[in-house]
């Protein structure tokens, strides 16, 4: 009896284990990367993303590059701990910004700016 209760107990590990790492495998597949498209007139320089619940911006997603008009961008803003909704803080190359809150990239794949 004592080898039949491991038995169980150890299949509902193995079972439970199954059932995380197919949750896990979902929350991964989600995509969260952002085509970002300039249909402005304006040159934008920094492109700073966090998620909803950060205190701070994240890393410049332009780097050394900046996104004139007419040009397409895809930037990464990485794993964000799981999270799909995102705020984002756009500087041009004057240094005026506009921010965009709760954006969901995992459904939201393209971002205009106009």
């Amino acid at each position: 009896m004592e080898y039949e209760e491991m038995f169980k107990r150890g299949m509902a590990l193995v079972l439970a284990g199954i059932a995380l790492c197919g949750m896990t495998a979902e929350a991964f597949a989600l995509q969260r990367w952002l085509d970002v498209h300039n249909q402005s007139s304006y040159t934008v320089c920094n492109l700073y993303i966090s998620h909803v619940d950060a205190r701070r911006w994240g890393p410049d997603q332009f780097g050394s590059y900046c996104l004139h008009p007419g040009q397409v961008m895809t930037v990464d803003p990485g794993n964000q701990q799981g999270y799909c909704m995102m705020d984002m803080k756009f500087v041009f190359a004057d240094d005026s910004y506009f921010t965009v809150s709760n954006y969901n990239i995992c459904e939201e794949t393209d971002y205009y700016i106009k």
